[in-house]
């Protein structure tokens, strides 16, 4: 009996932790997030519905804001459009991901997601309270997003790494 009902409450404590953490990782976005677990416990999910959280929401309107300080960025009725939002948001999401096939794994998921949305439901994971409230808004967003997955930047450490050398040699110091 009693070991059983210690069991059971530390299977409660896990599962609210978890929750929190998912949470979080959908809600917060002041500070870099760092995921460890095991395989298969949920964290390429848990990334993939962070992406979706920070380009429906802050990420989207970050790009909206700055797009609309900046002069150049404002086609004839001054106001940038949701195509040029969606390439400015996705342009400034970066994922570092340690594994090779972790890039395709996100990536996928993420499309899917996005169209799910586009089409009136929440992805699996995704909690309500971490995407804009109107379906209309999601919808909008989603399907301009789509057009600009291209844009996406998910990559593994070594191909970040090449990346960043490459567009920055003189700043490197390396040959």
């Amino acid at each position: 009996g009693y070991g059983r009902v210690t069991a059971v409450d530390d299977m409660k404590t896990l599962r609210a932790s978890d929750l929190e953490a998912r949470r979080v990782a959908q809600t917060e976005f002041d500070r870099p997030l760092a995921l460890e677990a095991g395989a298969g416990t949920g964290k390429t999910a848990i990334l993939t519905a962070r992406i979706l959280a920070w380009i429906l929401g802050p990420g989207w309107e970050k790009a909206k804001n700055a797009l609309e300080r900046n002069p150049r960025s404002k086609g004839k009725d001054k106001k940038p459009t949701a195509d040029h939002i969606a390439v400015r948001t996705l342009g400034r999401v970066t994922a570092v991901t340690f594994t090779e096939a972790a890039p395709a794994e996100m990536t996928s998921p993420v499309a899917e997601g996005l169209a799910k949305i586009e089409r009136g439901n929440l992805p699996v994971g995704l909690l309500p309270k971490a995407v804009p409230e109107s379906e209309a808004v999601r919808k909008s967003r989603a399907r301009a997003l789509l057009g600009a997955l291209d844009r996406l930047n998910i990559r593994t450490i070594h191909g970040f790494c090449l990346r960043l050398l490459s567009e920055y040699p003189l700043e490197s110091g390396m040959h």
